[in-house]
């Protein structure tokens, strides 16, 4: 199974840890943002291979996303899903 990128585990301080507790839970919509944003991940392991590729893709600039790195489109919808449409594009060999 493709394990989750390093950032997320990435040492926590305890000062962090304890602010993180107090919060509340995240709203519908942030759940489902966070699930789709790690469905994406896994999904760019699986396509590309490891986890070491995948990291690589999305962080170098794809001109099917008009020089973009993918990471930095994760923060929307629209964003994930151009990922994704590249990814499935990479998958089926329309995209090298």
């Amino acid at each position: 199974m493709f394990a989750l990128p390093s950032l997320w585990s990435s040492p926590v301080k305890k000062g962090n840890l304890h602010r993180l507790y107090k919060r509340k839970a995240l709203g519908r919509a942030q759940s489902e943002e966070v699930l789709d944003t790690l469905k994406l991940y896994v999904e760019a392991g699986k396509v590309l291979g490891d986890r070491d590729s995948a990291q690589e893709w999305l962080h170098s600039e794809v001109r099917a996303l008009n020089g973009s790195q993918p990471i930095d489109i994760f923060d929307t919808f629209a964003g994930r899903e151009m990922v994704r449409d590249v990814l499935g594009k990479i998958e089926f060999g329309e995209f090298s």
